[in-house]
């Protein structure tokens, strides 16, 4: 029989004893439901119809700040998410950096979430203890855009310079934008100088500096007194910048693209609605369909799912450990993971019968988990990704295995992370003369767990 979800464990024994009512007590019960039903009626017009989803959580409004760059998708993702779910979003917008300083000061202390154009500063968020999770949704890159024909002519860097064209740039302290732009032409080194300097000085004396890439761009449709500037690859694809602006390729901006990504904040007044509408923003088949049609590259995101539900094999040894874990993060990420424990030995022959079952030399009685983790390697095939977890030279590391057929990655590796935070897990271990050179060794008190899972 299933194990029941840990939401829905009860202790027995000490449930109520049933007895006989007392009929006082229940008539006056009965009494008070009836007057506060009449109330809730003639507050409501004296319509019998209950509130719909929309009306219940009326009083629940999400606050997020948001990179400006993401204004036109967010519009359209919050408005579904209050259709589908009848909670309101409130967005602030502005560059990444500036809105990040914000936080940092306080000023919006009831802020939900953080969407910035650039992962660094969500993981800067974290950092600073704001947040404790991100999710990544999209890439973007910078490019070079001008007046629909080109007027000016400008065909690469040098003419950029030229002093009679006007550049338009987003200040690099506060949106995501300059920094990226930044990031590539310092690299660029010209004449005992580089790229980057060029163009700051050049925008000093013939252009403008913007706060968010939404101004650049507006500047660019509005041409006159602006010749270029530059902005994410995405907004010339936006219907209200395509038949104004051009992009012009420049080398010079060739480089690794800027991933956007939302974080959690602990701020938050309604941390489960919070974490709950980030993964709609991230979902393959919510959010991401509204970005995409923005023209950003989304990421590889989960499908919807209102209450996911993993599986995981866990050693037994180290299911004291785990299973507060586990309760804490379906609290608060509102799934279900049903767990199963055994010794690693037991689990290792669990994974090889059911992968003979996945590949049809067995009977279909047996399923994979989305997830292991065992004292040791196991030969998992293909069909892993799988990482060896050392605290020190002379320990057996630990072993986790995450499914590539499991539905919900993300989340998988969010709860990994939560499992692996804890140095109690590697108190666990026992001693062994040697240690295979394929085991990561890290120290749990310096290294996070996501820089664990990364190497």
């Amino acid at each position: 029989m299933a194990r029941p979800p840990y939401s829905d464990r009860r202790d027995i024994n000490r449930m109520p004893r049933g007895g006989r009512a007392n009929p006082l007590v229940a008539l006056t019960v009965v009494g008070c439901l009836l007057v506060a039903s009449l109330v809730w009626l003639l507050s409501n017009g004296g319509s019998g119809t209950a509130g719909t989803r929309g009306e219940q959580n009326e009083e629940v409004r999400l606050t997020i700040s948001c990179a400006a760059v993401m204004r036109p998708p967010m519009e359209s993702i919050a408005k579904e998410y209050r259709n589908e779910f009848g909670v309101g979003i409130d967005i602030r917008y502005g560059g990444s950096n500036m809105l990040l300083t914000q936080l940092k000061g306080n000023s919006f202390d009831t802020t939900d979430l953080f969407l910035a154009a650039d992962d660094f500063f969500t993981d800067q968020a974290v950092r600073s203890g704001l947040a404790r999770e991100t999710l990544p949704v999209a890439s973007n890159s910078p490019v070079l855009v001008v007046p629909k024909g080109n007027p000016k002519g400008i065909r690469n860097f040098t003419d950029l310079l030229r002093s009679d064209v006007r550049v338009s740039l987003a200040d690099d302290q506060q949106a995501a934008i300059g920094k990226a732009v930044r990031r590539l032409l310092y690299l660029k080194q010209v004449d005992g100088t580089n790229r980057w300097e060029q163009l700051t000085t050049h925008v000093q004396q013939q252009g403008v500096l913007r706060s968010t890439v939404n101004e650049v761009a507006d500047d660019v449709r509005l041409g006159n007194p602006i010749d270029a500037g530059l902005v994410w690859a995405s907004m010339p694809r936006l219907p209200n910048y395509s038949e104004y602006l051009e992009v012009i390729d420049l080398k010079e901006l060739h480089g690794e693209p800027d991933l956007a990504s939302v974080a959690v904040l602990n701020a938050s007044t309604h941390p489960v609605r919070a974490l709950h509408f980030a993964r709609y923003i991230a979902s393959s088949d919510r959010g991401l369909l509204a970005l995409r049609d923005a023209g950003m590259d989304v990421v590889d995101g989960d499908r919807w799912d209102e209450r996911p539900e993993m599986t995981l094999y866990c050693d037994a040894k180290h299911r004291r450990i785990v299973e507060p874990i586990l309760q804490r993060f379906e609290q608060r990420e509102g799934v279900v993971v049903q767990a199963t424990y055994a010794d690693s030995a037991t689990i290792k022959q669990l994974i090889t019968m059911g992968q003979r079952v996945s590949e049809g030399t067995a009977q279909r009685d047996l399923t994979l988990p989305d997830l292991y983790l065992t004292s040791v390697e196991l030969e998992s095939g293909n069909n892993w990704e799988t990482t060896a977890l050392s605290s020190s030279a002379d320990f057996v590391g630990l072993t986790y295995g995450l499914s590539q057929d499991c539905q919900h990655k993300y989340l998988a590796r969010r709860l990994l992370q939560e499992i692996l935070r804890s140095q109690d897990l590697f108190k666990n271990e026992v001693r062994s003369p040697q240690t295979r050179r394929s085991v990561v060794r890290i120290n749990p008190s310096s290294v996070s767990a996501a820089e664990a899972m990364r190497r």
